[in-house]
């Protein structure tokens, strides 16, 4: 549950928070300034909620580092994106082997809205902004 909190972080955040970095801390270390990250943010385009680490040799976004614009996140609804994300996973992994049909998790809903929203039929452009390659 707690793992799916952060695609519902805006729901859950006071109002005047804007902005939230996210970091799975059992396996990501920071040997850097942690603004130069939180300044990221401020670079977002405009149809970006989020901004996430791609991890080439894994073919996945990588949730574990996470900035999510919270308040992109409340004007547009993305409750409503994460729900069909999730029902989408849910439905491929139950004609399809290959996706993990025991853990539906944050990064799964990330990579259905970036990596796969051809394939599930999201229109526009991703809402995910891939981070440079140190983060």
């Amino acid at each position: 549950a707690a793992i799916l909190a952060r695609v519902v972080c805006h729901e859950v955040l006071p109002a005047d928070v804007d902005r939230v970095i996210t970091i799975d801390l059992g396996d990501i270390l920071v040997l850097d300034d942690i603004r130069q990250l939180w300044d990221i943010g401020d670079h977002m385009e405009e149809h970006h909620f989020l901004a996430a680490p791609h991890a080439v040799s894994l073919h996945h976004v990588n949730g574990g580092l996470v900035i999510y614009n919270v308040r992109r996140m409340r004007e547009r609804n993305f409750s409503g994106v994460a729900l069909r994300a999730a029902e989408d996973g849910i439905r491929a992994a139950a004609v399809d082997e290959s996706w993990d049909r025991a853990c539906l998790r944050d990064q799964s809903i990330i990579n259905i809205i970036h990596s796969f929203r051809e394939e599930f039929g999201y229109a526009g452009p991703s809402p995910v902004m891939i981070l440079p390659c140190r983060w």
